[in-house]
């Protein structure tokens, strides 16, 4: 534990310097030099936290690294059906959103994708909806097949709508939910080809303008 309060884990030693890296809940930078002896010092910014997104589909999972914390309220209010918890450490480096401030607005990455927005609410939801579902595809499962298409469930039961692109998919199951009837996914079926089961995948339902 470094002065502070921050939390410093030790990667790496070698005979003269620890490589180290500082999580920073507040802004502690005044009270941190650089170049304190036998310590190399990683900041990531004046404000960190990591949070882990889960949810039924088998082994998937995501985390998120933000520096803002009204941003990451408004993010967790969207993905509300996710699991959301909070942690110390990222265990998956290559599966994971940095939402970094920037002067002009804010970098979003994952893995070998870069975006630069301003900084927008929505505009950052809609590139994380996006890496979300990225990351979900990208997962190897073991007997589940994925269909383009929305589900929803009722008295247990669920129907899957497939159809192409533009079609009023996620239109049509929106206004199936103000009818308290449950939607599992909205743009991606992940069913178990043994069991039969359908996975929940929660993201947000996304509807285009001009639609009703």
């Amino acid at each position: 534990t470094c002065a502070g309060g921050c939390m410093a884990s030790f990667m790496q030693e070698d005979k003269k310097h620890f490589e180290t890296c500082i999580y920073l809940k507040h802004n502690y930078k005044d009270f941190i030099k650089q170049n304190i002896d036998n310590f190399k010092i990683v900041l990531w910014g004046d404000v960190l936290v990591v949070y882990k997104f889960t949810c039924s589909l088998p082994k998937w999972h995501i985390f998120l690294q933000v520096q803002d914390y009204d941003l990451l309220h408004y993010i967790k209010n969207a993905f509300i059906n996710f699991v959301c918890t909070e942690t110390a450490y990222i265990t998956d480096l290559n599966n994971c959103i940095y939402i970094n401030n920037e002067t002009t607005g804010c970098s979003i990455k994952y893995k070998t994708e870069e975006f630069r927005t301003s900084y927008n609410y929505d505009e950052i939801l809609f590139v994380i909806y996006e890496f979300f579902e990225k990351s979900a595809m990208q997962y190897q499962y073991n007997n589940i097949c994925s269909f383009h298409g929305g589900v929803i469930t009722k008295n247990g039961k669920a129907f899957a709508l497939l159809a192409k692109s533009h079609i009023g998919k996620s239109t049509l199951i929106a206004n199936m939910v103000t009818k308290q009837i449950k939607c599992l996914s909205d743009d991606t079926v992940y069913v178990d080809n043994t069991t039969y089961c359908v996975y929940e995948f929660p993201l947000p339902i996304r509807i285009r303008d001009f639609t009703y």
